[in-house]
């Protein structure tokens, strides 16, 4: 499987001041994610078929993502584990890839998640590029 993303930015466009991050699911979707934002909390899905919608970073740039696992008592609440952690650049647009380890069953306790942020920003990518993600086992 590859993903190819045309870039075609439009003229004038201003790199952004904050940092954001649009995800994809590698291998399968993800299970249901979480990350702190400047505004709460943001629950999300990295999906396997189609870039996310642009998410907006905390502007320190440090992503933390989490996962709510149940409780060793199931009278309790679940419990908020970190799952994966990255650093993105302090502005600009990227891509946050998530892999989601495919032994992982769906009822298992944490999730085996990998995350890997990608430059996705003007700079790095001028008009008419192409980038290209090969996410084949060759």
């Amino acid at each position: 499987m590859a993903l190819v993303e045309l870039v075609g930015q439009t003229y004038g466009v201003e790199a952004a001041d904050e940092p954001t991050f649009r995800t994809l699911g590698v291998r399968r979707a993800s299970p249901k994610l979480y990350f702190e934002a400047e505004n709460g909390q943001v629950a999300f899905f990295a999906s396997d078929s189609a870039l996310s919608a642009v998410y907006e970073a905390p502007a320190s740039g440090d992503l933390k993502l989490y996962s709510y696992v149940p409780a060793e008592d199931p009278e309790l609440s679940p419990v908020k584990m970190t799952v994966a952690e990255g650093k993105l650049p302090s502005r600009g647009e990227n891509l946050v890839l998530i892999a989601t380890n495919p032994d992982s069953k769906p009822g298992q306790k944490v999730p085996d998640v990998r995350m890997r942020v990608v430059d996705a920003s003007i700079e790095a990518h001028p008009l008419n590029t192409i980038r290209v993600f090969n996410f084949s086992k060759r």
